[in-house]
């Protein structure tokens, strides 16, 4: 086996792994994308400009640690290259929006990367930290959350550090 590790941003001692066998795939490309605000800014300016405008949720993105590691190998038997990317989503129960923000960023970079191998299939897993009824998922899933979406609204309880953002905690969005 080889593996790709990741560590998370700032201060947080963790990370992800994501590893393969070698006597079926060699590694042909990869990278880390951190699912915060500085990469939603530099990919998405025009998200980000909607973003800037919600402090909470602004301030929130600027402090997740979360990553993302996506890779592409190259099938040793078949010599057909796969994306392949492992995240763990930030957790707090009433912050589904963040978490919505970070699965589209990732999808889109792993999409990237898989554009630039001949649109090869991707393959995503790891800890989203979303359940069936949260817009993240929608997202995963649809490809679309909408504007009026629960998550949005379940994350005006949100803000970084607050009590006041804490929220029921119930996680059911």
């Amino acid at each position: 086996f080889e593996s790709e590790h990741t560590m998370k941003t700032g201060s947080a001692r963790e990370g992800l792994v994501l590893a393969y066998r070698t006597d079926r795939f060699d590694f042909v490309d990869g990278e880390t994308v951190p699912l915060s605000w500085g990469r939603m800014a530099q990919d998405h300016p025009e998200l980000a400009a909607f973003v800037a405008q919600h402090d909470n949720l602004k301030v929130g993105l600027e402090h997740v640690t979360s990553v993302g590691a996506v890779v592409v190998l190259r099938d040793r038997l078949t010599g057909k290259r796969t994306a392949f990317g492992t995240t763990h989503l930030f957790y707090h129960p009433d912050a589904c929006h963040i978490r919505a923000l970070q699965f589209y960023t990732l999808a889109h970079a792993i999409e990237a990367l898989a554009a630039r191998h001949g649109d090869c299939p991707v393959v995503l897993g790891g800890d989203f930290n979303f359940t069936r009824t949260t817009g993240a998922y929608r997202l995963a899933t649809t490809g679309v959350v909408k504007n009026d979406d629960t998550c949005w609204h379940k994350g005006f309880k949100f803000s970084w550090g607050g009590d006041s953002g804490l929220g029921d905690g119930d996680g059911a969005d």
